[in-house]
């Protein structure tokens, strides 16, 4: 990079310094980069590739690097989603081209590629790679996870807490990165050991660390020797084909261990692809949620086409399914971006083993979903910092459900449903008030005109039924000419009588069924939960008893 300044600088009164500084940095193939950038403090840029205009995405690795006046080196996430790694120098003296002033140069690449570099000789499966700051602080993290641990943000301090030394001391791992020395450690965590290397990157005071099983190094180590890994670290410019010699030459108990290159077997997420592989065989669609930074990545396994960008940021997708679905299970008024909210879903998964379920809908096709939200990952907070969405059709259940609950003439729910339904409300304590509707002079209609005409009349009557609540509320044929409506609502004296009149005043509007004129009416009786009762069965029982207590009034007044 310094190179780069110089070019800049000896050829800035050049009228034609973007054409050469487009072919110096024309080193794409060689160094496998994505872009190279030129930039200011206003996050204008403009790139090798003759690309232009103000940063969004890659802002944050400017913004740090003017903070600091230095070289550095960040992740960061592109606009397309994918993670990528910059690093940023500062120049010596601003260059002008077509009119703005740059003070910055810049290289970036794919998190995937540097990964590559990097990761290519070390040990396949058991050990990691970082790239640390002269505190110790990780400032890339080249693996899923370490062989120590989850996650540690400083790795001194992580192993003077954490584990214990065999060989060597914290202190001189610490002294050894912050004064960009070179040096080996032995550490014992939760029963197992490491061998700890770390030398220096030679830009900017940053180390490379390399954590390696003792029992990987030790299964081919037959005699005393030392080896040499070399392993490629290309992150931007910073190390263009930097060869990083990790040197372990370890002397414990008469032995010391052959350290063997091998290739690492996974890139940065290739944990969680394996996550997906094995759940994906048994649901329709997944997405690992990053609750912190707001992010997603999503797969389809049931449609041919994905729904939703495969990367992106996690508000955005919570729009798009608010847009798309509705709740079924619980309160209908509650959107699915409120119920899957990252706050919401911090609070509720508070232990290991929590999940939330979410059956839902879809608002304009017939769409049954159940969600499973599974937390995955843990913050150092103790709160869920991840999350897995594992989405499962159940098309058919709802449907066989439907069937199960549904009374097959008048289409509304039956005593089943009615029982699962009032049950569920008394287990939460949610309010509720009760009607019990019994048809008057129902009996003579079906003994004049038959059964047929008699079907007819109470399908017309549960319609009504229909018309007379709002759609939080139900609605039960639970037999014969019995009715019954639960209004999910606060007892309310007067807007409880308010739904009794209007339920018999719909009722007992005149019904024209095969060119007969008919007339019939209803008892009703109600009883609010919990006011009145402050059990189901008491609510039940005081609703029918005011009910027939209305039914022997209007028989005695005939």
């Amino acid at each position: 990079m310094s190179d780069y300044d110089v070019f800049l600088q000896h050829n800035a009164e050049n009228p034609d310094l973007f054409d050469k500084f487009a072919n110096f940095a024309n080193t794409r193939t060689d160094w496998r980069y994505n872009d190279f950038y030129l930039f200011n403090g206003a996050d204008e840029f403009l790139t090798a590739s003759d690309r232009s205009g103000v940063a969004s995405s890659i802002s944050g690795v400017f913004n740090e690097m003017y903070a600091k006046n230095t070289s550095t080196v960040r992740t960061y996430l592109s606009s397309t989603g994918q993670q990528m790694i910059a690093f940023a120098v500062p120049l010596s003296n601003s260059v002008e081209i077509n009119g703005t002033s740059y003070t910055g140069v810049a290289v970036s690449y794919k998190a995937s590629v540097v990964q590559e570099l990097v990761s290519a000789k070390i040990y396949d499966g058991c050990s990691d790679a970082f790239v640390v700051t002269p505190s110790g602080d990780v400032a890339i993290s080249l693996q899923e996870k370490t062989e120590l641990t989850d996650s540690f943000v400083n790795l001194p301090e992580y192993l003077r807490a954490h584990t214990e030394f065999v060989y060597g001391d914290a202190e001189s791992v610490r002294a050894g990165i912050a004064g960009g020395g070179q040096g080996v450690a032995l550490v014992s965590s939760g029963g197992r050991e490491e061998y700890l290397a770390y030398l220096p990157s030679g830009v900017d005071g940053y180390s490379v660390v390399g954590i390696v099983r003792r029992d990987v190094v030790e299964a081919g180590a037959k005699r005393l020797q030392s080896v040499s890994i070399l392993s490629m670290l290309g992150i931007g410019c910073l190390i263009t084909c930097m060869v990083v010699a990790i040197i372990v030459l370890v002397s414990h108990r008469r032995l010391a261990h052959e350290v063997e290159a091998r290739r690492a077997a996974e890139e940065k997420g290739a944990l969680n692809r394996l996550l997906y592989n094995g759940v994906a065989q048994i649901i329709d669609r997944l997405a690992l949620v990053d609750l912190v930074n707001d992010t997603y990545e999503y797969r389809e396994q049931q449609l041919g086409e994905d729904l939703y960008p495969e990367r992106g940021k996690y508000r955005a997708l919570l729009a798009e399914v608010s847009r798309r679905y509705m709740v079924l299970n619980g309160d209908g008024e509650v959107k699915m971006g409120a119920l899957l909210s990252p706050g919401r879903i911090r609070r509720e998964l508070g232990r290991d083993g929590d999940f939330l379920k979410i059956e839902y809908c879809g608002r304009t096709e017939n769409v049954y979903k159940v969600m499973n939200v599974i937390p995955v990952e843990w913050g150092d907070d103790g709160l869920v910092s991840k999350v897995m969405l594992a989405v499962q059709d159940i098309g058919q259940k709802v449907e066989l459900r439907n069937i199960a609950n549904t009374d097959g003439l008048t289409g509304l729910f039956n005593g089943r449903c009615m029982s699962e339904v009032l049950h569920d409300k008394e287990r939460r304590r949610e309010p509720f008030t009760l009607y019990f509707l019994d048809l008057d002079r129902f009996k003579p209609v079906n003994d004049e005109y038959g059964h047929d005409v008699g079907d007819k009349l109470l399908m017309a009557v549960a319609e009504r039924l229909r018309g007379c609540i709002r759609s939080s509320d139900y609605a039960f044929r639970i037999g014969g000419d019995e009715f019954v409506v639960a209004a999910c609502m606060n007892a309310d004296p007067e807007g409880a009588a308010m739904l009794k009149g209007r339920l018999e005043g719909s009722i007992a509007k005149p019904y024209i069924i095969d060119g007969l004129r008919i007339e019939v009416g209803a008892s009703c009786g109600f009883a609010a939960f919990p006011e009145e009762a402050d059990t189901l069965g008491g609510v039940r029982v005081l609703a029918d008893q005011r009910m027939y207590a209305e039914k022997e009034r209007r028989y005695a007044q005939r």
